[in-house]
């Protein structure tokens, strides 16, 4: 079975509530309603009446009606839908690392991976993004409907490559914020908090680095790009350590101080 090509999340894969008919549509309840367009990615307030108004409206479009937003409840369908592909294709599907809940310090209090550097950013962020037909993910305005968020930094949609540049920009601009990390010996650490572009809003990232070959393994943030695990936000974290890389070596705390020492003493 071949799992390498675009994945899209469809109303049969077993999402609740992804499945209502367009016949009577009056007979369905607000909950239903909101629940079916909340599947699709589409606009869930107003009334019931603009509720069935957008649900026959998508109903008819028959190159979308059946096709399910990936990052529904936070990507958690597609996940599903994917392992279970693997696992039919009798492909070994890794378990997540588990994020550590004490021993945080400010960033960089451990040694950050040697094999750690921004190739394994761009490798993560962009060449192993899980494929998507972007042509068939659903977007609410195409259909005059308005999102409920519009802020650019958290389209789900957003590609790959633009998300790696805007990490930069918010790297430049000095939107990470807060940083701290801890390590094992096996896995290496990262949170922090990116502002959401120009707004005050802020998104908590998370990524887990390995020890060994300083890959990214796995990354979280609050955003609504996090379906996929990639985003802006968590480019701009990871391009953050890699700064500090490029400007310091892959040394902790310890190393930092003495750096500054010599420097005072020159």
């Amino acid at each position: 079975m071949d799992v390498s090509g675009p994945l899209l999340l469809l109303e049969t894969d077993g999402v609740p509530g992804a499945i209502l008919s367009p016949i009577n549509p009056h007979r369905l309840t607000k909950d239903q309603l909101q629940q079916w367009l909340r599947c699709r990615g589409l606009t869930v307030g107003g009334t019931k009446s603009e509720l069935i108004e957008r649900f026959l409206k998508r109903s008819a479009n028959k190159k979308l009606c059946h096709i399910l937003d990936p990052g529904f409840e936070n990507g958690k369908w597609l996940e599903l839908k994917r392992q279970k592909l693997l696992r039919a294709a009798n492909v070994n599907v890794p378990q997540k690392p588990i994020l550590p809940v004490t021993g945080w310090m400010s960033f960089p209090s451990n040694d950050i991976p040697t094999m750690f550097n921004e190739g394994h950013i761009m490798h993560y962020i962009v060449e192993s993004t899980p494929a998507v037909l972007p042509s068939f993910i659903p977007r609410s305005h195409e259909e005059g409907d308005e999102e409920d968020d519009d802020d650019e930094d958290t389209d789900p949609r957003e590609g790959s490559i633009e998300a790696f540049r805007r990490g930069k920009r918010f790297v430049k601009s000095k939107f990470v914020l807060n940083v701290k990390d801890r390590s094992d010996k096996n896995y290496y650490y990262l949170k922090g908090e990116v502002r959401a572009s120009m707004k005050l809003e802020i998104r908590n990232v998370t990524a887990t680095l390995s020890a060994g070959s300083g890959a990214v393994l796995d990354a979280t943030c609050t955003c609504k790009a996090r379906a996929l695990g990639r985003c802006a936000h968590i480019s701009a974290l990871l391009l953050y350590a890699n700064q500090r890389v490029v400007e310091y070596g892959h040394g902790g705390k310890y190393v930092l101080v003495v750096c500054f020492k010599e420097m005072v003493c020159l």
